[in-house]
């Protein structure tokens, strides 16, 4: 019963953070895992399969972020906009751990289906990541165009 309650009295920030780490990181390293080296899964303990399927996920994720980071930094280093204009990062870790749960699921799914041996995996995961960095780039070129346009995913909750 407390855990029911624990829940209960959970902030929502909190609960979609909880959720996107669950729903990015480690089930999706889950079904690498799975889809790969599947023995490893019977094998493993419990918290092996967790720190594993982690590690499998979170690149997809941290270099994104970092991209982030880095445009943040440089572009108001420069002066063509305010620290914190380019977002924050709990507004990077929603929109990159979103978009990197698609990504790896798009791609363990493709690649089941396929057939693919994980070096294909490998490669649709670097065309994915690609063009999410230059997805990246173009926010930022965009903002830099229209500065008034800045686009936050909490800005319906922030009013």
């Amino acid at each position: 019963m407390g855990i029911i309650e624990d829940l209960k009295h959970l902030n929502q920030n909190t609960a979609a953070a909880v959720a996107i780490f669950f729903l990015s990181f480690i089930g999706p390293g889950f079904l690498i895992l799975y889809v790969f080296k599947p023995h490893l899964i019977d094998s493993l303990d419990t918290f092996k399969i967790l720190i594993f399927s982690g590690a499998l996920s979170a690149p997809s994720f941290i270099v994104p972020f970092f991209v982030s980071v880095i445009i943040d930094v440089v572009l108001s280093g420069m002066g063509k906009m305010q620290r914190g204009q380019y977002g924050n990062y709990a507004e990077w870790y929603f929109k990159h751990g979103i978009t990197n749960c698609f990504n790896l699921y798009f791609t363990v799914f493709v690649s089941y289906f396929g057939n693919y041996r994980f070096s294909t995996f490998c490669w649709i995961m670097a065309i994915l990541l690609s063009i999410t960095i230059i997805s990246e780039f173009w926010t930022m070129i965009n903002l830099i165009r229209h500065p008034e346009r800045k686009i936050s995913i909490f800005q319906d909750a922030n009013r």
